[in-house]
């Protein structure tokens, strides 16, 4: 079972495009036009799973190379922590390399699309700009999230990408030969993740339900992230 209904989903949308203050978040007027961003969860025991487990399921032998992770919390340098997180197969995946900034677009067919950029970071930032996470708790769902990351970027900035920073100081045609052929940014959206809790002993499968402001029925989004 889902955190939300369809139709607890559809109500909790219409609360925040109405302008109505949800659950503590700023208020979300409709003439804005953000594209709202609602977790779904299910949860489930995780006796007989481990992280490293779900990691293996999640990423095919095939797609090793292709972008994934698996965060572990510690406390203190040498205890577990509460929560170990995974995701695999971004929605978007953003490389650059100098000035040139390739954007993977698992939404669409077609080539990548590749621009200039003078700051592919800052560029990663116009991709989700007008994006709005909300964070549904009871009442307005049946049960709780985890208090962990639920989705969106994950990825690394080298240390030239400092380059993009201070242009006048570190020019990126200034920067020493590239032996390693390895981008200096690479980062990729996702929405969904697993999150293991070591206190509950359970599991909660995250899927990021995408809510355009065109969309006329929110239902259309929950169906969408439920079949994920």
């Amino acid at each position: 079972m889902l955190n939300m209904t369809r139709e607890q989903f559809a109500r909790f949308v219409e609360k925040a495009r109405s302008g109505s203050d949800v659950l503590g978040h700023d208020t979300v007027p409709s003439d804005s036009g953000p594209t709202l961003v609602v977790p779904l969860a299910a949860r489930l025991l995780s006796d007989q799973l481990t992280p490293v487990l779900a990691y293996r399921r999640l990423v095919a032998p095939d797609d090793r190379l292709e972008p994934s992770f698996l965060f572990e919390s510690v406390e203190g340098g040498e205890r577990q922590g509460r929560h170990s997180i995974l995701g695999a197969t971004p929605v978007l995946r953003v490389v650059a390399s100098g000035n040139q900034l390739t954007i993977h677009d698992r939404r669409h067919d077609g080539p990548p699309e590749t621009r200039h950029a003078d700051d592919p970071l800052a560029a990663i930032r116009e991709i989700t700009a007008g994006f709005r996470p909300l964070h549904p708790a009871p009442p307005d769902a049946l049960a709780s999230l985890p208090d962990s990351i639920l989705g969106g970027w994950v990825g690394y900035a080298a240390y030239d990408a400092a380059r993009y920073a201070e242009p006048e100081k570190l020019a990126p045609d200034s920067a020493p030969p590239d032996d390693r052929h390895l981008p200096e940014v690479q980062f990729g959206l996702y929405d969904g993740v697993v999150v293991f809790d070591h206190v509950d002993k359970v599991v909660h499968i995250v899927r990021l339900a995408l809510v355009p402001p065109e969309l006329v029925d929110p239902g259309e989004a929950y169906d969408h992230a439920r079949e994920q």
